[in-house]
């Protein structure tokens, strides 16, 4: 298993109204676990359970 790390190309939210790719830019402990902090393309923060991220490709990215 590849462990995820800041820089990391990634998505979450695939498939959903929020879905998102974007760069690692914190990762941290909280009470609900380890969370990213993911920012996409538009600068916009997304806050995410590491668990639910991928990593992409960014060639290969949202093909289904």
């Amino acid at each position: 298993m590849n462990r995820l790390q800041i820089g990391d190309r990634v998505e979450c939210g695939r498939r959903t109204a929020e879905g998102a790719i974007g760069d690692i830019v914190e990762i941290c402990e909280t009470a609900l676990g380890v969370v990213a902090v993911v920012r996409d393309d538009c600068g916009k923060r997304h806050i995410v359970q590491i668990d639910r991220l991928a990593k992409v490709n960014d060639c290969l990215a949202w093909e289904d």
